[in-house]
């Protein structure tokens, strides 16, 4: 398949794409999970029941020919605040179509309720950060220290957050 710009958000994400999440998840692992995500399918599945059930808001991403090429969800942690992620099948969409189809799911979270959009990201996840930053229009708030484990040691994490009224959005 081709590398698509053309793409439709699926609202809410079909269960079937949760396998494929774990997938592109994992492909970069070394830059995007720590020990306590999710590492199989099962896990996976209790974590996306577990979000839903708390009024997360899951978005899927499809290509113009239906295949999926993406997620962006937004974890309710409450008083409007949500915790963002993505993941894209980097070989079957374009930068520009992650890029807005991140910016529409934006849209929607917060046409839905929401105040504010948290998105962590490992310090050394650096084309992440940029990504959120120069793409997205996110701004950084904070840098806690040794805040998570990844294969048992501790790392730092950046914590960047959009707003409604962003420019980029």
């Amino acid at each position: 398949m081709m590398n698509s710009s053309k793409f439709r958000i699926l609202d809410p994400c079909p269960e079937n794409y949760r396998p494929l999440v774990l997938q592109w998840l994992l492909e970069h692992k070394e830059q995007t999970l720590d020990d306590l995500a999710p590492h199989d399918d099962a896990e996976m599945k209790a974590k996306y029941e577990g979000d839903m059930a708390r009024g997360s808001k899951f978005y899927g991403v499809e290509s113009e020919d239906r295949t999926p090429v993406g997620c962006v969800w937004f974890e309710n942690v409450g008083e409007g605040i949500f915790v963002g992620h993505l993941a894209f099948s980097l070989n079957h969409i374009s930068a520009q179509a992650r890029i807005n189809s991140t910016r529409q799911s934006l849209r929607m979270v917060f046409s839905s309720g929401a105040r504010k959009v948290l998105w962590p990201a490992l310090v050394r996840n650096v084309i992440y950060i940029n990504f959120l930053r120069k793409r997205i229009g996110a701004e950084l708030e904070a840098v806690l220290r040794k805040q998570v484990r990844c294969k048992g040691e501790w790392m730092d994490v950046a914590f960047l957050a959009s707003f409604p009224e962003e420019k980029a959005i």
